[in-house]
């Protein structure tokens, strides 16, 4: 028998109701049209159809294992809306269980986060987790964090350096004047900005009240980020200039003087403030500085 075809009906078999039904029936010829079978693959499930304890073995073990995988991505890729769910004792093992339902019990093999993006959107048409007030909003920030952490992976090379800056090398010395108007303001990589129309500060700050606790419809802003390749992500609430500044940085670096015209354009305020605010985003790893010797206030 070829390997591979042997492989591929096994697969199919630890993957698909009807083709078990078939073997444990004994309809295998009869349905193997409907079920997509070539003569060689009936063959190949009428061997495994001789040992149906074998089989029904495996099958109960691999589910487990999909449904564990299906915990573990939710919990590394979305922790707060995992907390949220279990506070509110949504039943997560049946959720699993129709979320592979539906994808014909794939194993979505090293790719966690992908995973958890497809069970937080699984979960967005689930009446009885949206019912609990903050979820959908939680989710959403969540979803915008993954989305942060996979751009960081994409742009990682083979060899786990970032094309903008290889491991071992310094950023080349900029030949602009270090008078503070020509050196540029930055935003740094890895971070994503996300607005929401409930306040969720209290779920971010207090675990235990995830889930347990109604966030008030207040706009806010959060940012999502990743201080480095190998720290975790960090959520933090932003006040609206400050946002306003880190959107401004993300499409274009700018020198002092441009970043002012634009933010007062953006965001009218109080510019006198503006170097503080800038300082305190700096210190949180959030933007880069210029060069002018000007020590950060934060």
């Amino acid at each position: 028998m070829d390997a591979a075809m042997v492989w591929r009906v096994w697969r199919r078999v630890l993957r698909e109701a009807q083709v078990r039904s078939a073997m444990a029936d004994g309809r295998l010829e009869q349905s193997a049209a409907a079920l997509g079978l070539s003569p060689a693959e009936v063959e190949v499930a009428r061997e495994y159809a001789a040992g149906q304890a074998g089989v029904r073995m495996f099958v109960e073990s691999y589910r487990f294992r999909m449904v564990s995988s299906f915990f573990n991505a939710l919990e590394t890729t979305a922790p707060l809306t995992h907390r949220a769910l279990m506070a509110n004792d949504v039943d997560l093992r049946a959720a699993a269980t129709v979320f592979f339902d539906e994808h014909e019990w794939r194993d979505l093999g090293p790719f966690v986060y992908a995973f958890g993006r497809l069970i937080l959107d699984r979960f967005s048409d689930d009446d009885s987790a949206m019912s609990v007030d903050g979820l959908r909003e939680l989710m959403a920030l969540e979803r915008a964090a993954i989305d942060v952490v996979t751009s960081a992976a994409d742009a990682v090379t083979p060899t786990g350096d970032t094309p903008a800056s290889p491991a071992g090398e310094e950023p080349p010395d900029s030949e602009e004047p270090q008078d503070g108007a020509g050196q540029l303001w930055r935003a740094r990589p890895w971070l994503g900005i996300h607005s929401t129309d409930r306040d969720l500060s209290q779920w971010l700050r207090d675990p235990r009240a995830l889930g347990r606790t109604v966030p008030p419809r207040t706009p806010r802003t959060y940012v999502v980020y990743l201080p480095s390749l190998t720290a975790d992500r960090r959520i933090v609430a932003l006040p609206s200039r400050a946002a306003a500044a880190l959107r401004i940085l993300r499409d274009q670096p700018l020198a002092s003087a441009d970043l002012a015209t634009a933010l007062e354009r953006a965001h009218p305020g109080d510019p006198l403030r503006d170097r503080d605010l800038l300082d305190r985003l700096a210190a949180m790893g959030l933007v880069d500085a210029p060069h002018d010797g000007t020590p950060a206030r934060v």
